[in-house]
């Protein structure tokens, strides 16, 4: 009887873990990440492209170009 009480316990438990954690998971509103409004990724870095980065928020530019792109000349 104990071990079935274990048992039980243990399955609850594992379930409610489950079954909870996605939704309080999604439930924050990040604009670096995807979402159905926030489709695309921005590339964004500096001129000599010594520092890029990538996420889909298109207002976060800071420490980024000013021209809006970066070159690299070799040679």
């Amino acid at each position: 009887m104990s071990s079935r009480l274990i048992a039980l316990s243990m399955v609850v438990f594992l379930l409610s873990s489950v079954l909870a954690a996605p939704a309080s998971a999604q439930a924050a509103e990040d604009p670096k990440q995807p979402s159905v409004e926030n489709p695309h990724m921005h590339f964004w870095g500096t001129s000599d492209l010594s520092s890029c980065w990538t996420h889909f928020d298109s207002n976060d530019s800071t420490g980024s170009a000013e021209e809006g792109y970066g070159a690299r000349t070799y040679g």
